[in-house]
């Protein structure tokens, strides 16, 4: 009998816990989550809010429930998007190799050699605050990571005879690269883009933290913390749910790519 890989299994958990309730959010909160309600401020959490209320009365439940649509979409449109730049940029340069690949490598460095949050700074110091702003900025900080990472992978697997069997059949270099070599590099890109979604994660909470992320009313898990801050001796569980919510996602994201990095060994 096969044997669960355990990291795999705790961190798939952590993610459904988090996943349910956002998706629930789609179609149901118990409250509207930007709604105030001053009467109801700062209430612990009660069979009326669950996880009591916030400085306005807005109810904290139905504000991490669609805090985390917010926080997701910015994740994961930020990471495909740089994943898929990426590992066309790094296929490119590792299959070409030569003039191809020192052009687009010397410039991907350029771009590694900044931090994610230093780069969503920046663009939000150019393009004002906002989450198309932070989506652009760590899409642009993910290229070349995955640039290096598929690189590498096409630069071992281009010497493999399954590919000269390709060429001497007639295959195009975009069939070859698409349909042959890239399936064999697509373990790696995946336990990247895992890691990379929660650091996403972590980039937006940090910059709606410093409120140039997404911006109020609209809720966000960093903003939460943000705005709750003044009242954590008061209302403790202004922070405490929001910060859980963050802590599980990036866990569980971090535990299912240890797991497939392990899985793969």
């Amino acid at each position: 009998m096969r044997k669960a890989n355990l990291p795999i299994v705790i961190g798939s958990f952590f993610i459904v816990v988090i996943l349910i309730p956002t998706m629930i959010s789609l179609f149901y909160t118990p409250y509207d989550p930007e709604t105030m309600q001053i009467t109801a401020r700062l209430q612990s959490p009660s069979s009326t809010h669950w996880l009591g209320t916030d400085q306005y009365g807005r109810d904290m439940l139905s504000r991490i429930m669609t805090g985390g649509q917010t926080s997701l979409l910015i994740g994961f449109a930020s990471v495909g998007a740089g994943m898929v730049i990426g590992v066309v940029l790094g296929a490119l340069a590792g299959f070409y190799g030569h003039r191809i690949d020192e052009v687009l490598m010397r410039s991907a460095e350029v771009f590694y050699a900044f931090p994610s949050i230093l780069l969503a700074l920046l663009a939000v110091a150019i393009f004002g605050p906002g989450e198309n702003t932070v989506m652009a900025a760590i899409a642009i900080a993910n290229i070349p990571v995955f640039m290096k990472i598929t690189r590498a992978s096409f630069l071992q697997q281009s010497k493999f005879e399954y590919v000269q069997a390709a060429r001497a059949v007639g295959a195009s270099d975009l069939r070859i690269m698409f349909r042959h070599i890239l399936p064999n590099c697509a373990r790696l890109i995946l336990v990247q883009a895992t890691a990379s979604f929660a650091g996403a994660l972590l980039s937006e909470a940090s910059l709606s933290y410093l409120g140039v992320g997404v911006q109020p009313p609209k809720p966000s898990w960093g903003r939460m913390l943000k705005e709750a801050q003044a009242f954590g001796s008061l209302a403790p569980w202004t922070v405490v749910f929001p910060g859980i919510a963050i802590a599980l996602i990036v866990l569980g994201l971090n535990l299912v790519a240890d797991g497939l990095k392990t899985k793969g060994k």
